[in-house]
């Protein structure tokens, strides 16, 4: 059984913002979302839940990435401190 996110399957327009990431962004997104659970082969019992924070870990750095959503009254200061917040658990690990 998959438990998805709502956020990620949203039905609208979705050429346009993409076309307009890949032109201005200077990086690859690469993890926006993942998933975890339990894995179960012998006797089919899996549970997978969507995760929305993700974390990359390579011999000579981790990389963090977080998921979020701005609309047109977001605010840039406010949205970016709930970026840090979310990624506080995962750096609390490394420290």
């Amino acid at each position: 059984m998959l438990y998805t996110q709502p956020l990620l399957f949203v039905v609208y327009p979705k050429k346009k913002p993409f076309v307009f990431i890949k032109e201005n962004e200077g990086y690859n997104r690469k993890y926006y979302s993942g998933f975890a659970g339990l894995w179960q082969v012998e006797g089919f019992l899996t549970h997978l839940f969507v995760t929305l924070r993700c974390m990359e870990i390579t011999p000579n750095a981790v990389c963090f990435y977080a998921g979020g959503g701005l609309l047109a009254s977001s605010n840039a200061e406010s949205e970016w401190q709930e970026t840090q917040n979310k990624m506080q658990t995962m750096k609390e690990l490394f420290v």
